[in-house]
């Protein structure tokens, strides 16, 4: 199958329920990096033939005296495909906390702000982003959760008015070296990132990893697989989760009670999962 083929049966098939169908706008993340490119040609070509309205944002972290440069030539290219363009810029950070996480952070806040009434917001994230993921949850000692990886799609609530948005990372089955392969093939520039060179990160220790352990069969393309298994398994747990929730908690303006009988009864797998969850709830906090 076609990158682009394969482009467009992972949007069509995976676009959550809760939007309907059709989908008629869609939002774009896109930094300039290869894969955020090559997702920004994919789905131009997608959306053009479904009749889709793409919007393209930048997020300028204000990291690196080239970031700017780099949120203007998006915009050009984009412009190029037809495509509207919108830059954020990440302001104000004080230095307290882990940066790639603040960053992080104020990505998705930022897109939220930029994608007007776009409820699917797209991703450049990669078979290769997958792998990474999964090897540095790993050496955290992470469970069920942590190795399911990067998930597929996954909704981000906000304060807007319509309560958030989905985050869809179609190129999750693609390598980075196909995309690299597509933009060379369609003579598409892209920016280097300096950043994917420097080891200090973990990630790029990660990357470098992943490329010894090839030689033994311990792949990208492996690791990203095991990650998807591990995701249907979280899901499994996560329906039981639900479905125990609903059979022995009651909810009280804002608190949550438990049978506590019924819920020792549990394997502790699914009874911490459910106590998790019920914390999260009741504090508001997407993460455990």
């Amino acid at each position: 199958m076609s990158l682009t083929a394969a482009f467009a049966e992972a949007v069509e098939k995976n676009i959550p329920s809760a939007l309907g169908r059709p989908v008629s706008r869609v939002t774009l993340a896109v930094s300039g990096g290869g894969d955020s490119m090559a997702l920004m040609h994919l789905a131009a070509h997608w959306a053009k033939a479904h009749a889709v309205q793409c919007h393209v944002v930048t997020i300028d972290h204000g990291l690196r005296s080239a970031s700017a440069s780099e949120a203007q030539f998006v915009a050009q290219a984009a412009a190029e495909l037809g495509l509207s363009h919108t830059t954020r810029c990440w302001e104000n950070w004080d230095g307290q906390g882990n940066l790639q996480d603040q960053a992080r952070q104020a990505r998705y806040r930022l897109l939220d702000d930029a994608r007007g009434d776009s409820q699917l917001v797209l991703m450049g994230h990669t078979l290769d982003d997958q792998a990474e993921t999964f090897l540095m949850r790993l050496k955290r000692g992470s469970g069920v959760d942590g190795l399911a990886g990067i998930p597929f799609c996954r909704f981000v609530g906000s304060e807007a008015q319509d309560g958030g948005y989905w985050v869809m990372r179609p190129l999750l089955g693609s390598s980075r070296q196909a995309l690299r392969e597509y933009l060379d093939e369609n003579k598409v520039r892209w920016v280097e990132d300096p950043s994917n060179q420097d080891t200090h990160y973990e990630r790029i220790q990660m990357r470098q990893l992943i490329k010894e352990m090839s030689v033994g069969g311990l792949s990208a393309s492996v690791l990203a697989e095991t990650a998807a298994r591990m995701g249907q398994a979280k899901e499994a747990l996560d329906q039981q989760v639900r479905r125990l929730a609903r059979d022995i908690g009651q909810e009280h303006h804002g608190d949550i009670t438990l049978d506590l009988q019924a819920l020792l009864e549990e394997p502790s797998e699914i009874s911490d999962r459910l106590i998790a969850a019920v914390l999260c709830w009741v504090s508001s906090n997407p993460y455990r």
